[in-house]
């Protein structure tokens, strides 16, 4: 169990290296469909397999959801995604692409099957040979209960439906200690200004001045 936390926390996907390893397979000319996987992957934590059935029909750009069928998910049951921020703005650029195919993820108007050879040249430019497609995963459920998002929400999100599984995946740090300790101290400060409002407004006097 050690093993496994230890191999997790290693392959979290910094935001640093996230936009690196982007700006690698920009700068590398790969397909259009590889750096769609990376954008959602790292967002919502989806499974490969699931990220490569999403089609077109499938994204509700006035809601700002992605509909998930359940026939296309591990667990079998259908759920939603958010779609924002920088999220969005690649798959307006996907869409927007006049050879896009009925699935999101397609080159040359047909639906991708097989990613492992343009993954593993990207992480050759990037000289991040360790880097997992799996890593996205982890990442995204991190982020997720980081930025504040409820777990159980996080949970329908990225499709965890094994406690277990999450809880491995949402892996605590020092940085993380030392941010709640910062918030810690923001909460108790801000109690502390409430009760010397309150003392002060008991201690003051009153004045009451007789009608005439």
């Amino acid at each position: 169990l050690i093993r496994s936390i230890n191999e997790v926390r290693i392959r979290l996907v910094s935001i640093s290296r996230y936009l690196y390893f982007g700006a690698i397979c920009l700068r590398a000319g790969l397909p259009a469909h590889q750096r769609v996987i990376l954008v959602i992957g790292y967002h919502l934590g989806f499974r490969l397999g699931e990220i490569l059935a999403l089609r077109w029909e499938q994204i509700d750009w006035t809601a700002n959801l992605i509909r998930l069928e359940k026939k296309q998910t591990k667990g079998k049951q259908a759920r939603v995604a958010p779609l924002c921020g920088e999220l969005r703005s690649w798959l307006e650029m996907a869409a927007s692409d006049k050879d896009r195919g009925l699935t999101i993820v397609s080159y040359n108007g047909q639906p991708v099957t097989e990613v492992k050879t343009a993954w593993d040249k990207a992480r050759d430019r990037a000289k991040l040979p360790g880097l997992l497609r799996h890593d996205l995963r982890r990442t995204a459920i991190r982020n997720m209960v980081r930025a504040g998002i409820p777990e159980k929400r996080a949970m329908m999100i990225s499709g965890h439906k094994n406690r277990n599984v999450f809880d491995r995946y949402d892996i605590s740090d020092e940085r993380d200690i030392q941010g709640d300790g910062e918030k810690l101290a923001a909460y108790l400060a801000g109690k502390t200004k409430v009760t010397t409002v309150i003392d002060t407004v008991e201690e003051a006097p009153i004045s009451v001045e007789r009608p005439n």
